[in-house]
C-alpha cells in the first residue's frame, strides 16, 4: 500500500484531536475510507472529525455497524458516518443509496471503506489504522487525489 504519510497517536484521546484537524478541513464532498482491525481507533477517529465539523457535541458519534448509515449535522454540511463491517457484497452497499449520498456535497467517513475493494466510492483520502498495543496506533495516510493531498498536509 502507497502511503503519503504516516502518524503515531498514544491514547483515544490523541487520534480523536487527529480527527478535529481533519474534520476542520474537510471539504464539501469529501470521502474518506476508514480501514483497520477491530478497535484500532476508527469511530474515535470520526468522532474527532465530527468534532472539527462542528456537529453538536450532544449527538455522540457511535459506530453504525447495525444501522450503517448515521448522518451528523455539521456547522456547514453533513457528516454520513457509514459502516461496511456487516454487509457481504458491494451490491449491499449500493441498497443503501451510496449514489445518493456521495453525490450530496456532504462529508462522508466509510468505516470499513475498504471491504470491497480500494477506490470504489470515489475515496479521496484513505486512512489505515494499526494498533501497536493498548493504546498505541499507527495510521497511515493515502491520497487519491489533490483534495485528499490537501488533508494530508493539514497534519504535516
Amino acid at each position: 500500500m502507497q502511503t503519503d504519510f504516516r502518524i503515531q497517536t498514544s491514547s483515544v484521546e490523541e487520534t480523536r484531536r487527529l480527527g478535529r484537524t481533519l474534520g476542520s478541513a474537510v471539504e464539501p464532498g469529501t470521502v474518506i475510507s476508514l480501514s483497520g482491525d477491530l478497535g484500532s481507533g476508527k469511530t474515535a477517529l470520526t468522532q474527532g472529525i465530527a468534532g472539527g465539523m462542528g456537529v453538536d457535541p450532544s449527538r455522540y458519534v457511535t459506530s453504525p455497524s447495525y444501522t450503517l448509515v448515521n448522518q451528523h449535522p455539521g456547522r456547514r454540511h453533513m457528516l454520513y458516518h457509514i459502516d461496511f463491517y456487516r454487509l457481504e457484497e458491494a451490491e449491499e452497499a449500493e441498497a443503501l443509496g451510496m449514489d445518493d449520498i456521495l453525490h450530496r456535497h456532504d462529508v462522508v467517513v466509510v468505516e470499513w471503506g475498504d471491504r470491497f475493494g480500494r477506490g470504489l466510492w470515489g475515496e479521496n483520502l484513505e486512512i489505515h489504522l494499526t494498533l501497536t498495543d493498548e493504546t498505541t496506533r499507527e495510521i497511515f495516510f493515502t491520497a487519491f487525489d489533490d483534495r485528499g493531498k490537501r488533508l494530508i498536509a493539514t497534519l504535516k
